[in-house]
C-alpha cells in the first residue's frame, strides 16, 4: 500500500442512470470517478462530451465495460476494482460507492475495515414526498394535529421495518396502523417522518428502504461506544481518525460558536487543516456525518456533543 490518498467515486451507471448528467460536478467532488457498466444505453448531452474526453484524457474518468453482460456483473466489477484499490491507496483515503444494489454495502464495510473510507450512496437526495389527500380543511387540521396526538415509539417501528419492508405505500400504511395502533392520518404522518430521518424514499408509490441508515436510527443518534477507540494508540495509524480527533479538540474549545451553516462548517475545516482543495473539505464533512459528530439538516448544522466530548478526552 502506498501513503498516496485519493478521493475516488465508483459508480454502478445501470442502476443510477440519471448520474450520467451529473458527472462533471462528479469530477469536481473527487479525484477521479470509475464509471462501471454492462450494458451501454445511455444518452450524454454533446454539451458535456468534450470536457468528459478530456477528463478520460487525464485519466479521472475511467469508463469499464464489464466483458460479460448478467446479474449483478457491474456489481462484481466494482468489488474487484474497490479490491484493487484498496491494496494501492495509503490509510485514509476515501472510496464512495454510488449503487442502488444493496449488496455493495459488503464491500463499503470491507473498504473500512482496511482503513478507506467508505460510504454506499444511493440515489436518495430528492425523496419524494407523499402527498397526502386532504378533501377539507377538517381533514387538513386533524393531519396537522396528528403529531400532538401520537405517542409512538419510533424504535418499535423500526426494528419492525428491519425485519418486514412492505413495497408499497400503502401496504407499509396499514403495517404501521397495525403495529402502533394508529388510524390512517397518524400512520401517514409518521410515514413522512420516516422519510425525513431518510430511512426509505417514495417512489412513485413503491418504498426503497435504506438498511444502513436503519440500523443507524435504530441504535440511536449517538454511535455505540463499542465501536469508538478508546485511546490515541487506537487512532494514531489511521489517519482519518486522527482528523476527526483534532476537529472533535477544536469543537470543544470553541463551545457554543460552533459554525452552524455549510458554508462556515468548511472555511473552519479549510482553517483547521489548511485545505486548499474543497474535495477535501467535502471529504471532512463527509467523514464527520459517517461518525456522526455531525448531522446536516436543510443546510443546519446540528452537532452530536455527547460524540464530540468523547472524542476529545480520547488521551
Amino acid at each position: 500500500m502506498t501513503d498516496i490518498m485519493q478521493n475516488i467515486l465508483l459508480l454502478d451507471i445501470e442502476n443510477q442512470p440519471k448520474k450520467i448528467r451529473e458527472l462533471r460536478t462528479l469530477l469536481k467532488q473527487y479525484d477521479q470517478v470509475i464509471l462501471v457498466y454492462a450494458h451501454s444505453n445511455l444518452n450524454i448531452a454533446l454539451d458535456d462530451l468534450i470536457e468528459l474526453s478530456v477528463a478520460i484524457q487525464d485519466k479521472r474518468l475511467l469508463i469499464i465495460k464489464m466483458p460479460k453482460t448478467g446479474a449483478n456483473s457491474a456489481d462484481f466489477g466494482l468489488t474487484f476494482i474497490a479490491g484493487r484499490l484498496s491494496a494501492q491507496l495509503g490509510k485514509g483515503s476515501l472510496i464512495d460507492v454510488m449503487s442502488n444494489d444493496t449488496a455493495m454495502s459488503y464491500a463499503v464495510e470491507l473498504l473500512d475495515q482496511v482503513g478507506i473510507q467508505s460510504t454506499l450512496l444511493k440515489q436518495l437526495d430528492e425523496p419524494v414526498k407523499v402527498v397526502l389527500e386532504q378533501k377539507n380543511v377538517q381533514n387538513e387540521t386533524k393531519l396537522l394535529d396528528c403529531k400532538k396526538e401520537l405517542n409512538v415509539d419510533i424504535k418499535k417501528v423500526l426494528a419492525q421495518l428491519l425485519k418486514n419492508q412492505p413495497k408499497k405505500t400503502k401496504t407499509l400504511i396499514k403495517s404501521l396502523m397495525s403495529w402502533c395502533d394508529l388510524d390512517i392520518n397518524q400512520a401517514e404522518y409518521i410515514l413522512n417522518q420516516l422519510q425525513e430521518i431518510k430511512v426509505l424514499v417514495v417512489d412513485q408509490e413503491k418504498c426503497l428502504y435504506n438498511k444502513k441508515q436503519l440500523k443507524k436510527e435504530l441504535g440511536s443518534n449517538i454511535e455505540s461506544k463499542s465501536n469508538l477507540p478508546s485511546s490515541l494508540l487506537e487512532i494514531e495509524t489511521r489517519p482519518h481518525l486522527i482528523r476527526i480527533k483534532q476537529y472533535c479538540d477544536y469543537l470543544s474549545k470553541i463551545s457554543n460558536n460552533k459554525p452552524s451553516k455549510i458554508e462556515t462548517l468548511s472555511n473552519s475545516i479549510k482553517s483547521v487543516f489548511k485545505y486548499e482543495k474543497d474535495e477535501h473539505v467535502l471529504q471532512m464533512i463527509n467523514l464527520l456525518k459517517k461518525h456522526q459528530i455531525i448531522q446536516i439538516n436543510v443546510k443546519k448544522i446540528v452537532y452530536l456533543q455527547e460524540n464530540i466530548n468523547y472524542w476529545s478526552m480520547i488521551k
